[in-house]
């Protein structure tokens, strides 16, 4: 095409990945000042291929690691101060951990000490306190849950990525080419020395890999074994449901977790998004992942398996009976 930008020949750095993963690494580049940075993305930009697109988007600050704790609470704050188009990237509507059994109740009241131990807010909550932030709950099969105020969702990863973009680019340091696939890593001398692209070569003596479920396949080409093997998830969305009618913002409820059953519940405008690992692991060969311009949606977003979602679904339910009678809209694997 006359108006294609030329691809460089030679770059400081080169980030294979336009998710939110290799955005954020070119923000972070060019808050050092580092300068000619390329982030080549096989797919188009700023929907690429990769989950970022259809993530959910919650954060819970508090895990039992230390780095783990910052690396989250970080975000927290980074993305509640990132804005794209005028709105901060993050919403702070808290998050609720459920508790089925004594034990469960036992880790959280330790995620709670150590997240005060880390600086970070929670409390351990009755039943009752945890119905009160979140009506839709069943007090039955609840023993209690942790309540952490700074959990909250980005409100849109692709958003999030953007706005990073941008801010590497007005600083000098990032260019972006999307629909540029790579399709080998050269190494010399157990040294990378640059990438060739569906575009041409760039030379590079450091080159990073953020390409998610892709991320064995560049590593083969660097010669290198990478132990990632892409999981199914399991995501299914409500349609519009009379108890969120009249929703102002994406998400104005918490985030509720049920980690007993590998579940999550969470708000989107008048609808519920239902997440569960419940269900047998489903493994994907990253070869098996079509192209972009062969998919529907998404590359990463599989055909629903609805015979691996019914016990899930009937789990949840438990906890949130209102959910029985919630319409199917859409999901997928």
């Amino acid at each position: 095409m006359p108006n294609e930008v030329k691809l460089p020949g030679k770059a400081e750095i080169i980030i294979i990945g336009g998710g939110i993963v290799g955005c954020s690494i070119a923000y972070h580049l060019a808050s050092k000042k580092i300068k000619n940075v390329v982030l080549v993305e096989q797919d188009n930009w700023p929907e690429p291929g990769g989950s970022t697109s259809h993530a959910s988007d919650f954060i819970f600050p508090i895990d039992h690691s230390e780095l783990m704790a910052n690396l989250s609470q970080y975000g927290v704050e980074f993305y509640s101060n990132l804005k794209f188009n005028g709105k901060p990237c993050y919403e702070m509507v808290g998050g609720i951990e459920l508790a089925r059994t004594e034990n469960r109740l036992r880790e959280l009241r330790r995620k709670v000490e150590s997240g005060k131990s880390w600086g970070i807010d929670a409390e351990l909550i009755s039943v009752e306190e945890a119905q009160e932030a979140f009506p839709f709950l069943d007090k039955d099969p609840i023993r209690g849950a942790m309540w952490t105020p700074t959990a909250g969702v980005a409100t849109r990863s692709t958003d999030a990525a953007q706005a990073m973009v941008q801010e590497a680019k007005r600083c000098g340091s990032l260019q972006l080419f999307d629909n540029t696939e790579v399709l080998d890593v050269i190494v010399e001398d157990n040294k990378v020395c640059g990438v060739h692209t569906s575009r041409g070569f760039i030379q590079s003596n450091l080159v990073i890999s953020a390409a998610g479920v892709w991320g064995p396949l560049i590593g083969k080409m660097a010669g290198i074994s990478i132990p990632l093997a892409p999981m199914h998830h399991q995501l299914v969305h409500t349609g519009n449901v009379p108890e969120l009618e009249g929703a102002k913002s994406q998400i104005e409820w918490p985030v509720l977790r049920d980690q007993d059953r590998s579940m999550y519940v969470r708000q989107e405008f008048d609808t519920w998004e239902i997440g569960s690992y419940n269900h047998p692991p489903m493994i994907t060969d990253a070869n098996d992942i079509q192209p972009q311009d062969e998919t529907k949606y998404s590359p990463t977003m599989m055909p629903f398996t609805p015979e691996h979602f019914e016990v899930a679904m009937a789990s949840i339910i438990e906890v949130m009976p209102i959910l029985e009678h919630a319409p199917f809209q859409f999901g997928f694997n």
